[in-house]
């Protein structure tokens, strides 16, 4: 990808962040500025700092999607395949789980009958949508990775099955 376009697609990745609902992205304001500051790195055409900001961020913050996000699109520009694959993957798995804790979070809240007029449901699913929405970005990603280095049986299997980490584990 040419660094104009490189630079477009983060741009694009920054504004439908901002688009996101605080409460719903999990990440807190420090967070969202080193998210701001790699994204600095990387308009300043320093590649290898703004990864060291995003992979410190996510060690620090595991369940920080966008810095993920981030971090997989850049190795994707860069070419580094199975480092995009492995914190692409990692992001939808983590999307998944999220989901999944949700989901038996506003059923305990149901049967204990804990729910305030419903607005702790409506939160739980407006999270539960933010979730899922990422986990389509993440998916969308992975798929075109794999396709652009011609991995395409291998693409078709991840859009089949969706596991990733079964694909790398059999060489898939």
């Amino acid at each position: 990808m040419c660094e104009r376009a490189f630079l477009n697609e983060l741009r694009s990745l920054a504004q439908f962040f901002g688009c996101i609902k605080p409460h719903s992205s999990m990440v807190s304001g420090e967070q969202e500025t080193v998210i701001q500051e790699a994204l600095d790195h990387v308009a300043h055409k320093n590649i290898p700092l703004a990864i060291r900001v995003l992979r410190r961020l996510i060690e620090d913050n595991p369940l920080n999607l966008k810095g993920r996000l981030l971090l997989g699109t850049i190795y994707m520009d860069l070419r580094s395949d199975p480092r995009a694959v492995k914190v692409l993957s990692k992001g939808r798995e983590i999307c998944r789980q999220t989901i999944k804790y949700l989901l038996m979070h506003a059923d305990l809240l149901a049967q204990d009958g804990n729910l305030q007029d419903g607005r702790d449901l409506v939160v739980l699913l407006h999270r539960i949508a933010d979730t899922r929405f990422y986990e389509g970005l993440f998916l969308h990603k992975l798929a075109e990775d794999l396709i652009r280095i011609g991995a395409y049986n291998r693409a078709m299997r991840f859009m089949a099955y969706g596991d990733t980490d079964d694909l790398q584990r059999h060489g898939r």
